[in-house]
């Protein structure tokens, strides 16, 4: 991530160097900043009220948006998971069931599939608290569905583990999860069918 800093326009927000690549980071690529808890830039972002800290999670407020905006960054995500809270314990046992399902060793872009655990704990979390109608047993199957289907395809543009869960605003486990419950398919044979 290539970040430039505009210190004039930082020093309008009273914001130091250290403060706005943390929140640049928070906004783009918040996994890079999971586990890492509550340090001294966050306590500055949140003395000079542009993020807040609850629930166990980092949130950018409206001021921090605007302070990202104005150096034009781009505003992707707007809170990040803080691994040192305590997660739910139904929580890590469903994201280990669901992260040892995809396969080992297999790339998808360059990138392994598998990804890390903690990336995949924080993306589950906020999947879990979105989408309260989907079971464990429903997610652990459409996920078992969905890499039975990609390794049929020889695991061709198969989507990282914690970016299936959810990835800028979409999840494809979510549309999974509906597809199994509506007991119909989301196989690309079907498209286009007459009904």
């Amino acid at each position: 991530m290539i970040i430039t800093i505009d210190t004039e326009k930082l020093s309008s927000y009273k914001v130091t160097p250290n403060e706005y690549v943390y929140l640049a980071k928070l906004s783009s690529m918040p996994d890079l900043l999971s586990g890492i808890g509550i340090h001294e830039a966050s306590m500055g972002m949140m003395k000079k009220g542009m993020l807040t800290i609850d629930d166990g999670c980092a949130h950018i407020t409206e001021k921090g948006k605007k302070m990202l905006e104005d150096c034009d960054v781009k505003v992707e995500y707007e809170s990040a998971l803080l691994l040192t809270t305590k997660l739910p314990n139904e929580i890590i046992s469903l994201t280990n069931k669901f992260r040892d399902m995809f396969p080992v060793g297999i790339r998808s872009g360059g990138y392994l599939v598998r990804s890390t655990r903690n990336s995949c704990l924080a993306k589950m979390k906020f999947f879990k608290k979105k989408y309260p109608e989907f079971d464990d047993k429903t997610i652990l199957k459409a996920t078992h569905e969905y890499i039975n289907r990609k390794a049929r395809e020889g695991y061709a543009h198969m989507k990282l583990a914690p970016y299936f869960i959810e990835k800028d605003g979409v999840s494809m486990l979510a549309a999974e999860c509906e597809a199994l419950l509506d007991n119909s398919s989301v196989e690309q044979d079907d498209w286009g069918k007459d009904v």
